[in-house]
């Protein structure tokens, strides 16, 4: 199953259930249990919608209204709306619940994240993640369903740790990386540790970057992590063991070729 479209969502029709963690339709609801209509599932406005509504031409409907309600589901806190207040049956907006088919039970979502139950990601720590990387890993996978963006910001201090790894001093990402180029680092490592570097950058300072629902380039994060570490520790130690086991004869001759080669 591929992570990405397994990963829960806001609306999506089926994900990985974070209950009983398969692959399975899920049915919505709004608070009070509401069942959502297929065609109408929960949904959240755009970070613009204000300028949006501001700047439409139809004005044939309550715009102060719309304004105001798109204002407070901004918030991302629950609320009741104040026209529903002598409705006996009163959404609680921004709590939304999605029902397993597989298992019957139910998530709970605030807004756009899941918050019951806890989960993390289903992605595993590279087994050679050095000791100062591997706690950094291990949390962005931990608030990964609650928050891309808290994760993605995590990423960016395990790069940061990494580096440290690869040679660099820890003060400035950029200028640790400029300083592994000097070294002859790979091309395409470079551009994966610059991707983590500038998305990480953004989580902490919002920029133009966009954290999608479901995660996807967060998601891409963890793989380029996992890549770094994989070109940069994992190979190098195997083709040194690999060396290590020539005869004493050939290491000795191919060090005097190189040597030789140097001069």
């Amino acid at each position: 199953m591929d992570k990405i479209n397994s990963i829960p969502a806001l609306g999506k029709e089926s994900f990985s259930c974070p209950n009983c963690k398969a692959f399975a339709h899920q049915t919505w609801y709004n608070a009070g249990a509401l069942q959502c209509e297929k065609e109408n599932p929960p949904w959240i406005p755009a970070d613009n919608a204000v300028e949006i509504i501001e700047k439409g031409a139809d004005k044939n409907f309550d715009q102060a209204n719309l304004i105001a309600y798109i204002r407070k589901r901004l918030t991302k806190r629950p609320f009741f709306d104040k026209n529903d207040k002598w409705n006996t049956h009163r959404p609680l907006h921004n709590i939304s619940y999605s029902e397993c088919f597989s298992c019957g039970e139910f998530s709970v979502w605030l807004y756009d994240r899941l918050i019951y139950p806890s989960t993390e990601l289903d992605i595993e720590i590279h087994p050679d993640a050095p000791d100062s990387v591997r706690p950094f890993l291990e949390e962005a996978r931990n608030v990964f369903a609650r928050s891309p963006r808290a994760a993605a910001a995590m990423l960016r201090l395990a790069l940061q740790k990494l580096c440290i790894e690869l040679g660099g001093l820890g003060k400035n990402i950029n200028e640790d990386i400029g300083s592994l180029v000097k070294k002859g680092l790979d091309a395409k490592i470079v551009k994966a540790l610059d991707v983590v570097r500038i998305v990480g950058n953004n989580a902490v300072h919002p920029g133009e970057i966009s954290f999608d629902d479901d995660g996807e380039t967060v998601l891409k994060l963890f793989k380029l992590i996992d890549f770094t570490i994989t070109a940069m520790i994992s190979q190098p130690r195997e083709i040194e063991e690999l060396f290590g086991q020539l005869p004493d004869g050939a290491r000795e001759a191919i060090e005097r070729r190189d040597k030789q080669a140097q001069d």
